[in-house]
């Protein structure tokens, strides 16, 4: 996102069949820069239809030769919080058109400033909301023009904000935060008419955004100083005047280990040990769980001695080995039942604190689905239902605790 203390940018633009292009590069304040603009670069005026008022832009040349200014209109497109220029016309809510230049070249004397005055006509009949686009000064000397056609120079970007009273404000924050490294990315979306400077904070969590309507904004966080481990945070969105906004976020710190397992149970960092408690039709009993993480991979074990008609899952062990991608996982492992063994292949999907799960052994032709519901961080509930061919299907639920 722009800041509003930058005073400085460099950009591209091109022509492609008549259409106009404009990259945009942040730099910082630099002593090659030719001009300045006085006030800020981001300015936003209150309006009601059918209002009319006039943006003055002062541009001041510091150095000892005269400046020829340009003045070029753009729309602002901004994706995951990168701001860029692109063709007027191209964004819906777009004002360039309320925009009448009455210059569009200007030269500036030695050591002197202009005051440009930017008319905005805001039309008749317009709905509520924020309606934005770019005003570029562009400066080049005139030897310079004559070998660019005045396409090459320093330039300076100033957004243009129109709000028309009435507009609802609304954000949507991305539930599915991700970390690399030592940052956390999140990812917020203005889902509301108007233009929202957003403040956000938790107990170790803050910054700030800005974001545009229908525009996400990516703000990447520091959390270099929070231990590894797994965090739910509670944030609150706040624009310091009348929109407050509460949002329960999670995510992971430390190596990519999985968030969920087959059993929907959350895992800590290096594995757990869990209880089972279940009961069914065919079925009631205590089973043992544990698993081990490597990265990705896991690698789980179970014991049960249950009653269930002494069939290989009835009383004996399990073991199986787990590959974890981003929302789901994929296991093969055996059925210990005394002298006999029976392999299994399975997989899982899972989605915030909702896992389902299917899986097969081919020996015994048993096919085993699940659906498990994450409770607490140290609790969840699962339901089975268990199909063996030439059997009565079997379904039980199972009360998931987490001892490590």
């Amino acid at each position: 996102m722009l800041s509003r203390s930058m005073r400085t940018t460099s950009y591209q633009h091109a022509v492609r069949g008549g259409a106009f292009g404009l990259l945009l590069i942040l730099l910082g304040q630099s002593a090659m820069a030719q001009i300045t603009v006085l006030g800020d670069l981001w300015r936003e005026k209150f309006c009601k239809p059918g209002d009319r008022y006039v943006e003055k832009v002062v541009v001041q040349n510091p150095t000892q030769a005269p400046v020829v200014v340009q003045l070029f209109q753009a729309d602002l497109k901004e994706s995951l919080g990168d701001i860029g220029l692109v063709s007027v016309g191209v964004i819906r809510r777009s004002n360039a058109s309320w925009i009448t230049l009455r210059n569009v070249r200007y030269k500036i004397d030695p050591m002197s400033q202009v005051a440009l005055e930017v008319p905005i006509k805001v039309p008749l009949s317009i709905p509520p909301g924020t309606y934005y686009s770019a005003l570029v000064v562009q400066t080049a000397s005139p030897s310079d023009q004559k070998a660019s056609g005045g396409r090459i120079g320093v330039a300076m970007t100033i957004q243009l904000c129109t709000t028309i009273s009435g507009g609802k404000n609304a954000i949507e924050v991305n539930e599915k935060l991700k970390t690399k490294g030592n940052e956390l990315i999140l990812d917020v979306t203005n889902t509301g008419d108007n233009v929202l400077i957003l403040k956000f904070m938790s107990d170790d969590i803050n910054g700030r955004v800005r974001i545009y309507p229908g525009e996400t904004n990516r703000k990447i966080i520091n959390i270099e100083k929070l231990p590894d481990g797994f965090y739910q945070r509670r944030l609150i969105f706040d624009d310091e005047k009348n929109f407050i906004v509460p949002k329960q976020v999670e995510f992971r710190k430390g190596k990519e280990a999985p968030l969920v397992s087959t059993s929907g149970q959350r895992l800590n960092k290096f594995g757990g040990l869990q209880v089972a408690l279940d009961y069914g039709t065919n079925r009631q009993g205590v089973r043992l769980l544990g698993h081990l993480n490597f990265g990705r991979f896991s690698i789980h074990g179970s014991t049960s001695r249950s009653e269930y008609e002494k069939t290989p899952i009835s009383y004996g062990s399990q073991l199986y080995a787990a590959y974890q991608g981003r929302g789901f996982s994929l296991s093969a492992g055996t059925f210990f039942w005394g002298a006999r063994t029976f392999k299994q292949i399975g997989g899982c999907i899972y989605f915030k604190r909702v896992t389902a799960s299917l899986s097969y052994s081919p020996d015994y032709r048993m096919t085993n689905a699940t659906l498990s519901v994450g409770l607490f961080n140290r609790l969840s509930f699962s339901a089975y239902t268990i199909f063996i061919q030439g059997k009565k299907p079997d379904a039980f639920v199972s009360l998931l605790i987490s001892i490590l």
